[in-house]
């Protein structure tokens, strides 16, 4: 007679403290992806701040290259996200760099993607911030986790926006390459605030894959979610900034 009503007692109670358990770790989840996804928000905010201040420096239409390139060192080394910033004339043609480039070498032959953001930036309102497609992803683009640590060349991308002189003319576009080394770790620590097995993935707006801490995930390829329409979803109409879903295993996944 107490075997009955004791074991469904345990039963309950284990269902509740696992309710419960699931609860505290998704509501934790939760709060990193929403987190995640602000922090690579506030990333890229300060990136086009920072091309738009120094965009309307007139140091930079002065015609001296040594003041421009000292200047644009200084701005590297206060703004340490920016691999290099390179000023370039309306043709494209290096001005002046913060990296030891040649004067008069094209801006196309080391950043061939950037010919539709360098035009916007040039004939378009100054103050404007355009920004290029990530960079080619060398041959056979794998990212290997080791010890927690991604590891592989950093994918980067430019920004770019036009300068002008004291009289308001375009004189030249300024470029900024930007390592996404920071998007990786933001990516290792909400690894590690998953439960299980999990991995994290840093998807661009089509679905294709940029990084990621899953060993064998292939970069620059549609995540499996996205083909199979798990997470087709219209995210301006998701004011809560998250979503949870479920795979095609059945797997509970989150995305922010």
């Amino acid at each position: 007679m107490t075997i009955v009503p004791l074991s469904a007692i345990i039963v309950v109670l284990h269902y509740a403290f696992l309710r419960h358990a699931e609860e505290q770790v998704g509501t934790r989840l939760e709060d990193s992806v929403i987190q995640v996804g602000k922090s690579v928000d506030e990333f890229m905010f300060s990136c086009i701040r920072g091309m738009t201040d120094l965009g309307e420096d007139l140091e930079l239409s002065s015609g001296d290259r040594d003041v421009t390139n000292k200047q644009l060192s200084r701005y590297i080394r206060c703004f340490p996200f920016y691999r290099e910033v390179t000023l370039v004339d309306t043709h494209g043609l290096v001005i002046a760099s913060s990296s030891p480039l040649e004067e008069g070498a094209s801006l196309f032959t080391r950043f061939d993607d950037t010919r539709i953001e360098f035009e916007q930036a040039l004939h378009r309102s100054p103050g404007s911030v355009y920004i290029s497609d990530l960079s080619e992803i060398p041959t056979s683009p794998r990212r290997v986790t080791a010890l927690g640590k991604l590891s592989s060349v950093p994918l980067g991308f430019q920004m770019l926006t036009a300068v002008q002189d004291a009289a308001g003319h375009t004189v030249g576009v300024l470029v900024g390459y930007i390592v996404s080394d920071l998007l990786g770790d933001l990516l290792v620590d909400l690894r590690r605030r998953a439960p299980g097995n999990g991995s994290a993935f840093l998807l661009d707006k089509e679905g294709l894959v940029l990084m990621s801490t899953d060993p064998q995930a292939t970069l620059h390829s549609p995540h499996l979610d996205v083909t199979g329409g798990a997470l087709h979803v219209p995210w301006g109409q998701n004011a809560s900034g998250y979503l949870v879903y479920r795979d095609a295993y059945g797997r509970q996944q989150m995305a922010g």
